[in-house]
């Protein structure tokens, strides 16, 4: 007895199926002469936009307009293919041929037992209803963070290490800008599986390999902090690294993330002594100088912990390294987080290095904030002080960044920036006169500690050599106060 080829082929798709499928697959029986349950969106009769059984525009089952088996309106499945099918994915296609049309498919990629090759173009009548197998099993379309890069695809870097969290920078906080030797802080909740293990060694890559200085910070009960140090592209559209936990880490060089800084100091909990390390590794520990200061100063920071000063005595001593001058011939760049309730009255130092009227100062002053050049060749007779003052709300109990740039060396003046954005600059900084000497850098006061008290908090005080690339203030901004750096699924190793 002769069968109707779409009989035989129907039943030669379920028996097919049923040896192909063994778990997470559901069958779909479409209709037989276009008279199919009409998919979304669909235009006429049939599964599909169009006339048939299918889930495209035209007649049979096909993605399109036109017969042949291929990218066509079978069962819809999601964008996946289906086993078996012998067929190819055309884009889009019209004329008759087997193709992107209306031919027996899979909803959008190749149908079982379909053996059509693709047509480039091809119109016209397809074939009547098949029984399509779709897989129920397979993961929806990545939408998030890893995309193309999971386990299987991406390279594992780390041979030693079990597991890896990708860790993405919002490209729009580089506004095509590239940055070089750039500390990027990674922040890992209590509550991600990374955080039980910062501290017994991490690693960290660029999505192509290469391998990035680290420093793990761990803050019991607020999370942790990773710093990484890297290259920026302004031109990626989706610039990532690769963290890597679990495991045996490779020998890594925390001072190197901060070795072109002068200083550097996170102020999270001191260290046994007391001490809050310059984490560059070339100034002398800052330690509290009140009776009280014993570390019940921490507070939460802009990343991290922070110290917060009471506006009566608290304060930190540095050493008298004249590493932190800006002498004749220096160009230097002090930067600090800072937080306040308080519109302060007079001058408020965040920091302060002065020994007979030579130095320099940060400071809040009435509704604004200062940045100063003190520099006398002849002791404190009428000294030349040199200040850019500018006016900026600041009490809101907020973090602000607030950056100078003490230049003696190339534009001879001091340039002033706020929470990235370069808002004053000052006259002519006179190139006579010795720096600050043997004097000691203060925060939060003063140069001897005697008076003009900040009341606020203070996290993640640097110096560096030289002024800063552009935006690398606003890139900090974004990435350590805006939430511009994001950590996507944790990954296995495979």
């Amino acid at each position: 007895m002769a069968y109707p080829s779409v009989l035989v082929r129907a039943l030669f798709g379920l028996w097919a199926g049923t040896l192909l499928c063994t778990s997470g697959c559901s069958f779909f029986l479409l209709g037989t002469d276009g008279t199919g349950v009409p998919d979304a969106g669909g235009d006429g009769d049939g599964d599909g936009d169009g006339d048939g059984d299918g889930d495209g525009d035209g007649d049979g089952d096909g993605d399109g307009d036109g017969d042949g088996d291929g990218d066509g309106d079978g069962t819809p499945d999601g964008g996946f293919s289906g086993p078996s099918d012998g067929g190819a994915v055309d884009a889009a296609s019209s004329g008759d041929g087997d193709g992107d049309g209306d031919g027996d498919g899979d909803g959008g990629v190749s149908g079982p037992m379909d053996g059509g090759a693709v047509d480039a173009a091809s119109s016209g009548d397809g074939d009547a209803g098949v029984i399509v197998m779709v897989d129920a099993g397979l993961p929806p379309p990545d939408a998030g963070l890893d995309a193309g890069l999971d386990a299987g695809v991406a390279p594992w870097h780390a041979d030693g290490m079990n597991q890896r969290v990708r860790v993405a920078l919002d490209p729009t906080a580089l506004q095509g800008t590239s940055l070089t030797a750039f500390p990027l802080a990674v922040t890992i909740p209590v509550a991600h599986p990374a955080y039980g293990f910062v501290g017994q060694g991490m690693v960290a890559y660029t999505l192509d390999g290469t391998l990035c200085p680290l420093e793990e910070r761990s803050v019991d009960g607020d999370g942790a902090v990773v710093w990484v140090r890297t290259d920026l592209d302004g031109a990626d559209p989706a610039p990532g690294w690769w963290l890597y936990f679990d495991g045996s880490a490779l020998v890594n060089n925390p001072a190197a993330v901060w070795n072109d800084h002068l200083a550097a100091w996170h102020f999270d909990e001191p260290g046994g002594n007391g001490d809050y390390p310059d984490v560059a590794g070339q100034i002398t520990n800052i330690a509290g100088q009140d009776t009280n200061f014993d570390g019940d100063e921490d507070t939460g920071g802009v990343v991290g912990r922070a110290i917060a000063f009471d506006g009566v005595n608290d304060n930190l001593l540095s050493g008298t390294d004249q590493t932190l001058d800006v002498a004749l011939g220096d160009t230097k760049t002090w930067s600090v987080w800072f937080r306040t309730s308080t519109v302060a009255n007079g001058t408020r130092y965040l920091l302060h290095k002065e020994d007979a009227c030579r130095g320099l100062t940060l400071a809040l002053f009435d509704g604004g904030v200062r940045a100063a050049l003190i520099q006398d060749p002849n002791g404190c007779n009428n000294p030349p002080f040199v200040h850019v003052t500018v006016n900026t709300p600041y009490a809101d109990n907020q973090w602000h960044l607030l950056t100078a740039t003490y230049d003696r060396s190339t534009a001879h003046n001091i340039r002033l920036f706020f929470d990235g954005a370069l808002i004053g600059t000052s006259m002519t900084v006179p190139q006579t006169g010795a720096s600050s000497g043997n004097s000691p850098l203060r925060f939060a006061t003063n140069y001897n500690g005697t008076g003009y008290y900040f009341a606020g908090a203070m996290d993640e005080p640097r110096l560096r050599d030289g002024a800063l690339p552009a935006r690398w203030d606003a890139l900090r901004v974004a990435a350590e106060r805006n939430g511009a750096v994001s950590l996507g699924e944790v990954q296995n190793k495979p």
